[in-house]
């Protein structure tokens, strides 16, 4: 079976639909957006915080997926179900596999931004 791709392809084109400096727009408000998530995400973990991880991860999914990142959205997902009960070092690698798919789908949306449509 092939991998999910960084991106959903029908997502993206809806966004490029809306237009070329609309898609830009989404994708930097996206990425300022990325990094204090995935930062108030790493702060609840070293807190052992299961509810503000819970919060950090479920904001990251619905935001991930607007953008058509489903990888990402899908491990913020597993990361927000985990949290509610599953040991901390559990946790610790279901982030861990949140954040470099976070970085994957940052590079992955750069490039759509940059790229005008067809």
């Amino acid at each position: 079976m092939p991998e999910e791709p960084v991106l959903d392809d029908r997502i993206v084109d809806g966004l490029r639909r809306l237009g070329d400096e609309v898609l830009r727009e989404i994708a930097h408000l996206w990425f300022d957006n990325l990094e204090p998530g995935l930062d108030a995400m790493r702060t609840a973990l070293a807190g052992e915080d299961r509810p503000a991880l819970t919060a950090a991860a479920h904001t990251l999914r619905g935001s991930a997926a607007n953008v058509g990142a489903a990888r990402l959205a899908a491990g913020c997902a597993a990361l927000e179900l985990a949290a509610k009960d599953r040991p901390t070092s559990d946790l610790q690698g279901l982030f861990d596999a949140v954040a470099a798919e976070a970085a994957s789908a940052h590079d992955a949306m750069a490039k759509v931004a940059a790229e005008p449509s067809a």
